[in-house]
């Protein structure tokens, strides 16, 4: 019997993220499950997929050699815009770096607040109308890794307010899920309608950045517009309760809260 010559073939060179090369034979260097797949972002051949991780979880969209995942975490930015993220957040770090030992405030350019909490201990934040004070947000209740905040629709803004009668008649808007009203202190200035949440440790409040408070003439005129202003966040499949368990948790809080 004679030698049976075998077909030569090239391993596939798609990278697959957190795994390598995916190395399956192919006539041309790239497998039928890799030959046709398209960057998400710009549409080129991918050679790869993406590494970014959140938590436990891996994007894993596919990507060519330039397209990347922004280190914001918001999507994916060609090559350029990377480097310029890259930059920026190389200029902040120097910036952090500098005002460590600076009395003088980081202020941000758009709002004029404190950038963060270090910054705003930095002055006399008693005297430019800040109290410690309870704040209030609804999350949903569940046993995995995530968190999923009630938000403002219109712009996915957490809901925190300290109005805690004012967070009861939100959940009652909000589709029955199992989640439960939550409390944390924080830097609060009411007419600017900011928070700062309360950290001790020094990393800790360089990323304790101001968070928009939600009082009730904004609710009130958010309703106006649309009755169905408040969402859960997405991520997390439900419903998991009936409209009947729902309405008892809130009236058990009340309760709690009285």
């Amino acid at each position: 019997m004679a030698d049976v010559k075998q077909p030569e073939s090239i391993p596939c060179r798609f990278e697959v993220a957190w795994v390598g090369s995916c190395k399956k034979p192919s006539t041309n260097g790239w497998c039928t499950e890799h030959e046709n797949q398209k960057c998400v972002l710009c549409g080129q051949q991918a050679v790869r997929s993406c590494g970014h991780t959140g938590g436990p979880f891996v994007c894993g969209a596919p990507l060519c050699g330039g397209c990347q995942h922004s280190i914001t975490g918001k999507g994916h930015i060609t090559k350029v815009a990377f480097q310029q993220e890259c930059d920026e957040r190389g200029k902040t770090e120097r910036e952090t770096k500098l005002s460590r030992t600076s009395s003088e405030r980081r202020l941000d350019k758009k709002t004029g607040l404190p950038l963060n909490l270090f910054e705003l201990l930095k002055g006399d934040w008693k005297g430019e109308g800040y109290q410690l004070q309870k704040c209030y947000y609804l999350a949903l209740e569940h046993g995995l890794m995530g968190f999923f905040p009630a938000i403002v629709k219109s712009d996915k803004r957490m809901v925190i307010t300290t109005d805690q009668s004012l967070l009861t008649d939100i959940w009652k808007l909000l589709s029955p899920r199992h989640s439960k009203m939550r409390s944390f202190t924080g830097y609060v200035h009411e007419r600017k309608g900011v928070v700062y949440p309360d950290k001790t440790e020094q990393f800790e409040q360089e990323q304790a950045t101001p968070e928009a408070l939600l009082g009730r003439k904004t609710f009130e005129q958010l309703v106006a517009k649309e009755k169905e202003s408040f969402e859960w966040a997405p991520g997390l499949v439900g419903p998991d309760m009936s409209p009947k368990e729902f309405l008892e948790t809130i009236k058990a809080t009340q309760k709690q809260f009285a």
